[in-house]
């Protein structure tokens, strides 16, 4: 029997002159830091963008609507030090609050 093997995820070529079939470096994307929540998400444009609610929530009825409308999702009850603020609900891109 034929032994499974794992094929490696596909990576963008970084703008380097490389070509097609050219070793090429991963993009890393870079981190979204903004002050404010923005009006829509800076990576595809999708409007809202959800504000994340950490720790444990005290549910409601305007809580249930936020969260199916978008613009609110729960991120969890482990709390770090640099958690992200806001999330785009279409391609998933984590925004983080800038510090001062």
């Amino acid at each position: 029997m034929a032994k499974a093997t794992k094929t490696a995820p596909k990576v963008r070529a970084a703008a380097s002159g490389k070509h097609h079939g050219e070793a090429a470096a991963a993009i890393t994307p870079q981190r979204l830091e903004r002050a404010t929540r923005p009006a829509k998400c800076p990576n595809c444009g999708h409007s809202p963008v959800a504000e994340i609610l950490w720790g444990m929530p005290a549910f409601s009825e305007k809580l249930e609507a936020d969260l199916k409308a978008g613009r609110v999702k729960l991120g969890g009850c482990i709390v770090s030090d640099d958690d992200p603020a806001w999330e785009c609900q279409k391609c998933g891109v984590a925004i983080y609050r800038k510090q001062a």
